[in-house]
C-alpha cells in the first residue's frame, strides 16, 4: 500500500499551516494521506500487468448482481472460467486464483456493505433509506432554486457542475479571516451567527512559525497553502454511533437549512460504518503485499550457453522472451487483528453538495481531472459520496488510480519494465486501479491516497435535460482546530 514516510520537515510543517491542528484521537495512529511522502517514487509497490488484468476480471464479476451467490454455483463458475479463457490473456491458474479469491470478498461483506470493484473502496446500495433520500432532495431544492447571479458554477466545467455547498467559498483566508482565541467561549451551530463579527485578524503563520525557532520553509511547496484553507464542521459521534453536528457547516445557513443539518447528521451517521471499513483497510494495507511478487533478476532466461546476465547493454535483450512473474496458489488472508472504530469520537467533516447538469445544448460531460481532495492543510483521509439522484444519463463511472514507487529493475532494462508492468520510461508513476459505477442510491467511501476522477458520460435522450446529484462528506479523523470559530 502507500508508504507513510514523512518528509524530512513534516514535524515542522504542521506548525506552519494556516490553521494549527492537534489530534484529539490520540489512540489512532496517523493515517496515510497523499501529501505524506518523502522522496521521488514513494508510493505503492507497482503491480504487474498480469495482476492488473486479474483485478479487472475480479471487478467485472463483482459488479454482477448477487455475484456472491452465483460464485457458489459450480455451473456458473465454469462458465465464467470459459469466458475468461476466451476473452482475456489470463491462464487457467490465474483465473482459478481470481475465482477462489471471490470467497474472501464474500467473507468480508457486512450486510449491504461490501468491497467495491476497486480494492480499498467500499460501497453500499442500501445504506440510506428511501425516505431519507427523498427528504434530502426536497431540502436541497432551496439551494438549487436561487437567482442565476448567485449560482456557483464550478470553474472550468463549462457550466456543467453546479456547486450547492462548497468549502472554497468563504474559506479561511490568511490575514482576512477573524479568529476567536477564547477557548472558554462555547460557539456551536445554534449561536454561530451571533459571533460573525467577533475575533481579530492576525498573522497566524507568523505566530506559529515563531515556535519553530526561525526555521523557514519553501514557498513553492505545492502540497499546502499558507493563504487559504477549507473550514470543516465538527461532528460528534456518540459511543452508540449517533451523530450530532456541533458547529456550523461553512456556506450552509444553520437557521434557514435546519432540516438539512439534521439530514446531514443522519446520512453521516450511516456513513460511519463505511468509513470504519475504509480506514481499517488503510492501516492494514500498509504491509499488504501484492498478489504477484517480482524479482527483476528473473525476467530473462540466461540458461542458454553464452548468455551473460551481467551484459546490461546486450542489444539482443529486447528480442528475448520475458518470463512473466506468475501468481501462486490463493491463500485466504488472516482475519484482521484490529479495526478502526469512529464511535465515541469527534470528527471534522467538510461537506460538499453538487449537481452535474446536462442539457440538449450541452449534452456531454467530458470527464473530470485526476485529483485528491484538499491539500496537506485539510488533512483529509477519507471521502464518502452518496449519489441521491440520477436520470437520463449513460453509465457514469468514478475512476481510481494510485501513485506507485519505481520498480526494481536491472540497469537500462526499460524493455523489461514495460513488458512486466506496462510502465514506460519517464512516464508518471501512476497505475489504474479500476472504476465504480455511480448509480442512484449508491454510497461509496474511499481513502484519499487514491486519485479519482469522474469518467465521461452523456444524456441518453439528448432532447431532455437531466442531472446527477451527490452529497460528499470529506473526513479528517486525527485533527482538531485550536480555534473555536473562524469567520469573515
Amino acid at each position: 500500500m502507500f508508504s507513510c514516510k514523512k518528509k524530512a520537515t513534516s514535524s515542522q510543517i504542521e506548525e506552519t499551516l494556516a490553521i494549527h491542528f492537534t489530534s484529539q484521537n490520540t489512540d489512532l495512529q496517523p493515517f496515510c494521506h497523499p501529501f505524506r511522502s518523502s522522496d521521488y517514487g514513494d508510493g505503492s509497490p507497482p503491480k504487474t500487468l498480469v495482476e492488473l488484468q486479474m483485478m479487472h476480471l475480479s471487478s467485472i464479476i463483482r459488479t454482477k448482481l448477487t455475484w456472491y451467490e452465483k460464485t457458489k454455483d459450480e455451473t456458473i463458475r465454469n462458465k465464467w472460467k470459459e469466458e475468461a479463457l476466451e476473452q482475456t490473456l489470463l491462464t487457467k491458474k490465474q483465473i482459478d486464483y481470481v475465482l477462489n479469491e471471490l470467497e474472501y470478498y464474500d467473507s468480508i461483506r457486512d450486510g449491504s456493505m461490501e468491497m467495491s470493484a476497486v480494492d480499498g473502496v467500499w460501497q453500499s446500495d442500501e445504506l440510506i433509506p428511501i425516505d431519507m433520500k427523498e427528504s434530502l432532495i426536497v431540502c436541497v431544492k432551496s439551494l438549487e432554486n436561487i437567482p442565476e447571479s448567485e449560482q456557483d458554477w464550478h470553474p472550468g466545467t463549462n457550466k456543467q457542475i453546479l456547486d450547492l455547498v462548497h468549502p472554497s467559498l468563504f474559506c479561511f483566508v490568511h490575514q482576512m479571516t477573524r479568529v476567536i482565541h477564547d477557548k472558554n467561549r462555547i460557539i456551536d451551530v445554534h449561536n454561530a451567527l451571533e459571533h460573525t463579527s467577533d475575533g481579530e485578524v492576525i498573522d497566524i503563520n507568523a505566530v506559529l512559525s515563531s515556535k519553530n525557532k526561525g526555521q523557514k520553509f519553501s514557498d513553492d511547496d505545492y502540497t499546502r497553502s499558507n493563504a487559504y484553507q477549507w473550514l470543516p464542521a465538527e461532528f460528534n459521534v456518540s459511543k452508540d454511533g449517533q451523530v450530532a453536528i456541533e458547529s456550523y457547516i461553512n456556506n450552509l445557513h444553520p437557521i434557514e437549512n435546519k432540516k438539512l443539518y439534521r439530514l446531514i447528521e443522519q446520512i453521516c451517521e450511516r456513513f460511519i460504518p463505511l468509513f470504519n471499513k475504509v480506514l481499517t483497510d488503510l492501516i492494514h494495507n500498509e504491509t499488504k503485499e501484492n498478489r504477484i511478487l517480482v524479482s527483476s533478476y528473473k525476467w530473462y532466461d540466461y540458461s542458454k550457453p553464452g548468455d551473460d546476465d551481467d551484459d546490461n547493454n546486450d542489444p539482443d535483450r529486447h528480442f528475448r522472451s520475458i518470463i512473466l512473474p506468475d501468481i501462486g496458489e490463493f491463500q485466504m488472508p488472516s482475519p484482521t487483528t484490529s479495526s478502526v472504530d469512529l464511535r465515541g469520537r469527534k470528527l471534522q467533516i467538510i461537506v460538499k453538495l453538487a449537481n452535474i447538469i446536462l442539457t440538449p445544448e450541452n449534452p456531454k460531460y467530458p470527464g473530470g481531472v485526476w485529483h485528491v481532495e484538499g491539500m496537506e492543510n485539510e488533512h483529509i483521509v477519507c471521502t464518502g459520496i452518496f449519489y441521491y439522484f440520477s436520470s437520463n444519463i449513460t453509465q457514469s463511472d468514478l475512476q481510481f488510480r494510485t501513485v506507485i514507487s519505481e520498480p526494481n529493475y536491472e540497469q537500462y532494462d526499460d524493455y523489461g519494465v514495460r513488458k512486466v508492468y506496462g510502465l514506460n520510461d519517464r512516464a508518471p508513476l501512476n497505475q489504474m486501479l479500476g472504476e465504480i459505477i455511480t448509480k442512484e442510491n449508491r454510497c461509496i467511501a474511499f481513502p484519499n491516497i487514491y486519485q479519482h476522477r469522474v469518467a465521461p458520460f452523456e444524456l441518453k435522450d439528448p432532447t431532455q435535460s437531466d442531472l446527477i446529484s451527490f452529497f460528499c462528506p470529506l473526513t479528517d479523523v486525527n485533527s482538531h482546530e485550536n480555534c473555536q470559530l473562524l469567520n469573515r
